[in-house]
């Protein structure tokens, strides 16, 4: 493998890795966004 290939391969990991921690991070908020609601009507 050359080393350019190596470097855009590895920069794809990190872009996939990237767009997960976004997606978990949006899911968290879609979790935690109804207690927040729950608690206002109580």
């Amino acid at each position: 493998m050359e080393p350019k290939e190596h470097m855009q391969g590895d920069f794809v990991a990190k872009n996939g890795a990237y767009e997960r921690y976004t997606q978990n991070v949006g899911l968290l908020e879609e979790t935690l966004s109804p207690m927040e609601d729950a608690d206002v009507e109580a």
